[in-house]
């Protein structure tokens, strides 16, 4: 139950940090449709395949996140080439990755600091 609920919370995370920044990094390499429901459109995707996905195998889900993301990058941008498609995937990971690092790790700490404190009661 646990890995499950956490499955959601990380896929939901994902799918609301990483939203904005993609849609920037679509402007930014000047894809078609730039605008915020593509990239939502891609996070929601992409999210629901890793949640899916994750029930099986962490490296196999993260293999195939990576595939279905730069495919749907290339398919709903229209992209040139699958070089750009890669670019924006690598920008993005690279800054939504580390967010939700750090997000996660604020919220394992406060919640093991609120487990402390009732366990010291």
């Amino acid at each position: 139950m646990a890995s499950f609920v956490i499955n959601v919370l990380l896929s939901l995370l994902t799918i609301i940090i990483g939203t904005p920044i993609l849609m920037l990094v679509a402007k930014v390499l000047k894809f078609q449709n730039n605008n915020f429901i593509t990239a939502l459109k891609i996070n929601i995707i992409s999210g629901l395949a890793v949640f899916i996905f994750s029930f099986i195998s962490f490296y196999i889900s993260s293999l195939l996140s990576i595939l279905i993301m730069i495919i749907l990058i290339k398919k709903f941008y229209n992209s040139e080439g699958w070089g750009k498609s890669i670019l924006a995937w690598f920008v993005w990971a690279i800054i939504t990755g580390p967010i939700i690092v750090i997000l996660v790790l604020i919220t394992t700490f406060v919640g093991l600091l609120k487990l402390a404190s009732l366990l010291g009661k």
